[in-house]
């Protein structure tokens, strides 16, 4: 695993939450070798911070939010093509390598633009309609 998943229970944590974090993330890391690891949000409270005690545990790391980042959502593959290829190229990549945008590039290797799989549909179904042959 590439990425490490963080196992969390719910916002105010109590002693269920925590353990169930913490025993959840052990028995994925032994099922799958490993990339999980347990954290909290919110306070730890009394109880939970006694019983880590009793049983010698330290307490899993605090996330200060859980909310997705821009970061979470972008493609982790990132395709280039010239901007010389033909929309045909451009067709077979996104089939291919399975990402929903390309980088357009020019001859010296710099960033022009972005080419979406929405940019790719809107030019077909425009040019269909024009009745315009697009891939040559």
């Amino acid at each position: 695993m590439s990425e490490e998943v963080l196992v969390i229970g719910h916002k105010n944590p109590d002693t269920d939450s925590i353990a169930a974090a913490l025993g959840y993330a052990a028995l994925k890391n032994l099922k799958e070798g490993g990339g999980y690891k347990a954290a909290h949000c919110g306070e730890i409270n009394r109880e939970t911070s006694f019983v880590l005690s009793f049983f010698n545990t330290d307490p899993p790391p605090v996330v200060e939010h859980v909310f997705p980042e821009v970061r979470d959502a972008l493609d982790k593959k990132f395709v280039r093509l010239p901007s010389s290829a033909c929309l045909a190229d451009a067709a077979k990549l996104f089939r291919e390598e399975g990402v929903k945008a390309i980088l357009i590039t020019d001859p010296r290797d710099v960033l022009m633009g972005i080419l979406t799989l929405g940019d790719l549909a809107r030019w077909i179904l425009e040019a269909e309609r024009d009745q315009r042959d697009i891939w040559n």
